[in-house]
């Protein structure tokens, strides 16, 4: 019977709780949750000193837990110091999540729990870094390394490439982050596949349902929010790249059709992103970017509302809420909101961009813009909500095309395939 361990994102708490915002630890408990009904399953996560035990079983799953610490405040004050004397003398900037040195004491007492337990197959996140210390840990086991963002192609190819070199599966959150990493890296083209996150369709369900099940709470959220005309939503981080600067804009204009419209904004400001390539001109704008949002929001008054990070429980009652899901990134590795709201029934206006365009059928579960594009944006916004009938089909038509292909029940299963072919491949190989 097949072994995994789990490497969770290093600063994930699991198992995920009612308030947890995160999108990748809310992907590593879906995808754990189900693949441990199949297997005996190990989930590594970061550990609070206070209130988590350093390892226990729960519902299957065995969790071992490890604090960040030093990592989370030394290595990452130290390169903050770095950078900044590095910047006066002009010398080249060293990112903290490019470094070697990134989380390096955590992964290494992950790595000696690995060396112990023997998994077949160890799944990890992001951070290529890592390949080295769990390749050590666990020669014979298949290392799968999958992709949320577009790290891989940001650092140096010389770096990538050895560490891929250790990896036996890599994938891709789209099919946009595996073109990439197969064009930058042909030799492991063949060793790349895509895995799309998922979405929980018997939560994330069409307005009717939520108002059937949950109405009080619906008359108090649209109370709380002050909304009383149509509805344009936002959920996603509060950071340039994501382009809620755009919205805001283009929301401009939605509001001299409809005075009475209000913009929600779901979501937290994390500050500037985790990068692994040094800043660049367009990372100038992330300096105060909640700041300057709040600055284009002013003239609307209360018509836009900035609702935080809301847990992820509480999330369908926003979607039932909106007329429209607004995503107007300019990059966007895959979109997990796009996918929810298509289980909501909400129609989705989306920048032609990344894993957006894996996600919504232009003109028949959304509308896909040019990414920027703050007069297409604006037109696409208007077009749904002018046209009852016509938003009410491209939800119905989202929510049958995410219970289709975007269940975690079917993505967990096609993750299952990929780690027994992978592990029939390696035996095979032995073999011969």
């Amino acid at each position: 019977m097949l072994r995994l361990a789990h490497l969770a994102q290093e600063d994930s708490r699991l198992p995920a709780t009612r308030e947890t915002v995160g999108s990748l630890t809310r992907v590593v408990h879906e995808l754990t949750s189900r693949l441990a009904l199949r297997w005996p399953t190990v989930v590594y996560s970061a550990r609070h000193e206070k209130t988590d035990r350093a390892e226990e079983q729960l519902e299957g799953i065995r969790y071992v837990r490890f604090f960040p610490e030093p990592d989370r405040t030394l290595g990452a004050g130290w390169f903050r110091w770095r950078n900044r004397v590095a910047r006066r003398l002009g010398v080249a900037e060293v990112p903290y999540p490019r470094s070697a040195a990134y989380y390096w004491t955590y992964i290494r007492r992950v790595a000696r729990h690995v060396a112990v337990t023997h998994p077949e197959v160890i799944h990890f996140h992001n951070v290529s870094q890592f390949t080295g210390p769990l390749r050590r840990a666990a020669p014979h086991a298949a290392l799968v390394l999958q992709m949320h963002c577009e790290w891989l192609v940001e650092l140096p190819p010389a770096e990538v490439a050895a560490r891929l070199a250790d990896v036996d599966l890599v994938l891709g959150v789209s099919e946009h982050i595996v073109r990439q990493i197969r064009t930058a890296y042909p030799e492991v083209a063949a060793r790349c596949r895509a895995l799309h996150n998922g979405v929980d369709t018997a939560r994330f369900v069409p307005r009717d349902a939520v108002r059937t099940a949950h109405g009080p709470a619906l008359d108090a959220l649209r109370a709380r929010l002050g909304v009383r005309g149509p509805v344009v939503l936002y959920v996603g981080r509060l950071s340039s790249e994501k382009g809620v600067h755009l919205l805001l804009e283009a929301f401009a204009r939605v509001r001299q059709r409809w005075p009475d419209a209000s913009c929600v904004l779901v979501g937290p400001d994390w500050g500037p992103l985790r990068r692994v390539a040094p800043p660049s001109a367009d990372d100038t704008i992330d300096g105060d970017y909640v700041g300057r949002l709040r600055r284009l929001a002013a003239a609307h008054g209360d018509r836009v509302v900035f609702a935080g990070a809301v847990p992820n429980e509480d999330l369908p009652l926003y979607y039932a809420v909106a007329d429209v899901l607004a995503a107007p990134s300019f990059h966007e590795a895959f979109g997990i909101p796009a996918v929810e709201a298509g289980a909501s029934a909400v129609p989705v206006v989306a920048s032609a961009v990344g894993g957006l365009v894996d996600t919504i059928a232009h003109d028949r579960t959304g509308l896909l813009f040019p990414p920027g594009d703050v007069t297409a944006l604006a037109a696409a916004l208007e077009l749904v909500l002018a046209s009852p009938d016509r938003a009410r089909s491209l939800g119905v038509a989202g929510r049958e095309r995410v219970v289709a292909e975007f269940t975690w029940d079917r993505i967990a299963d096609v993750l299952a395939g990929y780690y027994e072919d992978l592990v029939a491949g390696r035996a095979t190989g032995r073999a011969a």
